[in-house]
């Protein structure tokens, strides 16, 4: 019997204190991932308590502002026309859209500008054109004076998609502003072949400019008006009403 539980006893290995070791080490990891947790939350709550107690109008709407145009999807419409047309102070919206409406042959036109050295440069295309294009933007406007990618007017810019190819420079003899639009095969060679700096746009680092649709701004001020014209009429008619019950009730009393 003694024989047999010395072999057993050799058999059987002892336990040993270190395999309790892992056990206590991720119940410590699991304390310590809690604890970042609660300090990132509570993080979190106090920048959220900060920018909500000093907000105000301005960084609100810069926030809305923001956030719209990150929504944007870079686009190259096949009908893009540009050009530039005189400043003149309070009526540059206008002036713009009368170049644009001429230049694409319609009133309803999709068109964004920059102002600078008392002009207005300006990129339009018809909203036919905009029918596979909702919700975007043209990266090539970022490339116009006082945007975010223009850098002087002897550099040409350069932005590429889906085939097709686009650039705008400034003629060195006239100072006119030219658009070139195209398949790339046709357009990148001639563009390749003229002396100047070239920079290509990255619709990602660029910032978006957004278009403006004067159609689409008058239809939904015709709406707000309608909504506004009817329920002045609406609380006219109820005044009306109350005073032709005030009036009736008065005279049966007395």
């Amino acid at each position: 019997m003694s024989d047999n539980n010395d072999g057993m006893g050799k058999h059987i290995p002892p336990l040993k204190p270190q395999d309790t070791e892992p056990a206590v080490q991720r119940n410590s990891t699991m304390t310590e991932k809690a604890a970042e947790m609660r300090q990132r939350t509570v993080g979190k709550l106090s920048s959220i308590l900060k920018s909500g107690g000093g907000a105000n109008k301005e960084d609100i709407e810069q926030a809305e502002e923001n956030r719209r145009l990150s929504l944007l999807i870079p686009a190259l419409p096949s009908d893009l026309v540009g050009g530039e047309v005189p400043y003149i102070g309070g009526r540059e919206d206008e002036t713009v859209w009368n170049a644009a409406a001429q230049a694409c042959g319609t009133e309803r036109v999709h068109y964004c500008y920059s102002i600078s050295d008392r002009k207005c440069y300006y990129f339009a295309a018809p909203s036919s054109a905009m029918a596979n294009f909702p919700d975007s933007w043209c990266p090539l406007a970022a490339a116009l004076p006082g945007k975010s990618e223009f850098i002087d007017k002897e550099t040409i810019y350069i932005y590429e998609q889906d085939g097709s190819a686009g650039a705008v420079r400034w003629d060195p003899e006239t100072g006119r502003m030219q658009v070139f639009l195209g398949a790339s095969r046709t357009i990148m060679p001639r563009i390749q072949s003229m002396d100047a700096n070239f920079v290509t746009i990255n619709p990602e680092a660029a910032k978006p400019v957004p278009w403006k649709n004067r159609a689409l701004r008058q239809e939904a001020l015709s709406r707000q008006l309608t909504k506004w014209l009817f329920f002045s009429g609406l609380i006219v008619t109820l005044l009306a009403l109350f005073y032709w019950f005030i009036s009736f009730t008065m005279a049966n009393i007395f």
